[in-house]
């Protein structure tokens, strides 16, 4: 067994300034569990001028990360930078150089995940990521470890915290822009928080929870996705009246042509497990061919939870290390970078509703659907709510279910018809199917692909 392996950690913000405390105060329970013996060489900052944490020396600093990953006495490296560019650059110069990396960049595994696994793989290293998906959830480790020979059909969660405890305040009153401050200054929110509401995070964790499952080379640009940016108080009450919930899903089910895959805000069932999730909590379930439908929940976000996730990633690969075994072997893409595959949207053939501004609207939205022989139900006669539920036919499959751009894609379609007749809904939304089937998970037939 090595004597005594170096860990480098680049970067000591929220959750490099958490995992730095664990590391240093942890020391014999992480032996511990491990098996090995390890020092920490270094952390790599930006600015030396900002306050750390005072329990950690600051003889451990340097704004050198490139130096630190190339000690030779440094076996792991730890990025927690984020960003792509620099980080990227960093964790390919420490896997090329035969680290090991241990990171919690969701945005760099989704954008640049399949090279960087192959990567790992040529240099017979291990590269870990389960922080970059739900926090402390370990879905990302039961996905490559314990559920690494099942033959995965679909997975779905809710996997953006911030998002999740916008909508439910919304679901208790507050208007959109008061739960945005709210979760801001609760720390759920970022200064800057497009990246969350605009769907773009959980369209980055969803490309990896993709790339693990399924094995193919998923990158999150190659993902439709649409946030809770236009989410109104109006959206969210109309689901209330008629027995839902609105929740940001992402969603992605194995097909034969290779998978298909979205995030957008969908209509949930009160007595769905998704629409029980509260909070900045997470929640991913996976439906698999033999294991069946396996759901983990738990905190998704915030420095306790990130740093614990990364930590467990630090104690594999401090036993991988004590072992000698090569986890870099682990990866699907054996060595060989795969260009990024197309991904058709999973939510276009789901049943939508769609409001109006008006009962009469939505009244006469049903008559026009009705005359075009398009299947709808009478949601809107039956409960007073300005909604109508209808089902794309079979020329509408491959059109977004978001108003925006269906349109453009279909010309003939059910927005157009309803344009034609002067009826424009104020949103469009999908109704999930909440029954996890192995031949159906978006509402039609899945083609699962025998192994």
């Amino acid at each position: 067994m090595q004597s005594t392996v170096g860990i480098a950690l680049l970067g000591c913000g929220t959750v490099g300034g958490g995992l730095a405390e664990r590391i240093l105060h942890e020391r014999g329970p992480i032996t511990r569990r491990s098996g090995v013996d390890f020092a920490l060489r270094g952390i790599a900052i930006r600015d030396p001028h900002k306050s750390r944490p005072h329990d950690i020396p600051p003889a451990l600093f340097t704004r050198d990360a490139a130096a630190l990953i190339d000690d030779p006495a440094v076996d792991l490296v730890v990025e927690c930078i984020g960003g792509t560019e620099f980080a990227a650059a960093m964790v390919e110069r420490a896997l090329d150089r035969g680290r090991h990396v241990v990171t919690a960049n969701k945005d760099l595994i989704a954008t640049q995940g399949p090279r960087l696994r192959a990567l790992a793989a040529r240099r017979g290293v291990s590269l870990r990521y389960e922080a970059a998906v739900a926090g402390a959830v370990p879905v990302v480790r039961a996905l490559e470890e314990s559920l690494a020979n099942e033959h995965v059909l679909a997975v779905t969660g809710i996997v953006n915290g911030t998002c999740n405890a916008i909508l439910g305040a919304v679901e208790r009153g507050s208007s959109y822009e008061a739960a945005l401050a709210d979760a801001q200054a609760r720390g759920f929110a970022e200064a800057d928080p497009s990246g969350d509401v605009q769907g773009t995070d959980a369209a980055h964790k969803l490309a990896v929870l993709v790339q693990i499952a399924f094995g193919l080379a998923v990158i999150s640009p190659r993902i439709r996705r649409r946030g809770i940016d236009g989410v109104a108080a109006a959206d969210v009450a109309a689901a209330a009246r008629t027995g839902h919930r609105i929740k940001l899903l992402a969603h992605a089910v194995r097909t034969r042509a290779g998978c298909e895959a979205e995030v957008s805000p969908v209509w949930v069932r009160d007595d769905s497990p998704f629409a029980r999730i509260s909070g900045p909590n997470n929640a991913v379930r996976v439906l698999a061919r033999d294991a069946g439908e396996l759901f983990f929940s738990g905190p998704g976000a915030g420095r306790r939870p990130s740093a614990s996730a990364v930590l467990g990633d630090v104690v594999a690969a401090l036993r991988g290390i004590a072992e000698r075994h090569d986890h870099g072997a682990r990866t699907r893409l054996h060595g060989t970078p795969e260009p990024a595959i197309d991904v058709a949207p999973a939510f276009a053939g789901a049943e939508c509703v769609a409001r109006f501004a008006t009962l009469y609207e939505a009244i006469a939205a049903g008559r026009t659907l009705r005359l075009h022989d398009i299947p709808h139900d009478a949601t809107a006669a039956l409960t007073g709510t300005a909604i109508v539920r209808f089902t794309p036919r079979n020329d509408e499959r491959n059109a977004s279910c978001h108003p925006e751009r269906s349109e453009a894609k279909s010309r003939g379609g059910i927005l157009h018809t309803l344009a034609a007749a002067g009826l424009v809904p104020v949103s469009l939304y999908p109704v999930w199917d909440d029954v996890p089937r192995a031949n159906s998970t978006t509402g039609r037939a899945a083609e699962p692909v025998s192994s």
